[in-house]
């Protein structure tokens, strides 16, 4: 017969003052009865079951979100966002398109050439380009959140995948328009 006998809510209430939560109080007797267990084993095995987990925490420590081998994830501030390196290109490449547009279009209109004209075009579509992946540049630095654990970094990915499938749909979806209405009405032969 026991001394004393405790309710398991006063052993609960402890538990939690000890370890924080009872999860915590799980975790912690897995723990112990896994030591138990592996205190029976032959000492080579011990040694196996070191060498796995330092293993697995060097991997841990490798994969870690700072340490991503697919790229750098450019966690460093100063380096992320639209005003990190790759965001201050776009938004040079922005403001040249832009000029490049504006020169081009006043040319067009001063001239009423139709090659400046597809040139004032193919400058906005470079522009609106660069837009896109400034979006995805700047998207890309949200924090993870409990819809995307993982974060957003690969919106950088995604936009330019978008960028580049709207410059081959534009292009040839022109291409078509005009080789379309070349054959619809057709014009006299400058001989």
């Amino acid at each position: 017969i026991p001394d004393k006998v405790y309710w398991r809510k006063d052993v609960e209430a402890r538990a939690i003052v000890r370890w924080g939560s009872l999860e915590k109080v799980e975790i912690e007797r897995d723990i112990r009865s896994q030591g138990e267990v592996e205190s029976q084993f032959p000492v080579y095995k011990k040694i196996l079951f070191d060498k796995v987990r330092e293993r697995e925490k060097m991997k841990e420590e490798n994969m870690s979100r700072a340490k991503w081998p697919v790229r750098n994830l450019k966690f460093d501030q100063a380096k992320a966002g639209i005003t990190g390196q790759s965001g201050k290109v776009v938004l040079a490449a922005i403001a040249i398109n832009t000029a490049n547009f504006f020169g081009k279009l006043v040319a067009w209109g001063i001239t009423g050439s139709h090659s400046m004209f597809s040139e004032a075009i193919h400058s906005l579509a470079d522009t609106l380009n660069q837009c896109i992946l400034a979006y995805g540049i700047h998207y890309s630095t949200k924090n993870p959140s409990k819809d995307h654990p993982y974060g957003y970094s690969n919106m950088q990915y995604v936009t330019a995948l978008i960028s580049g499938v709207g410059i081959f749909c534009l292009g040839s979806g022109l291409s078509a328009y005009h080789g379309i209405v070349g054959l619809a009405s057709p014009g006299q032969l400058d001989l």
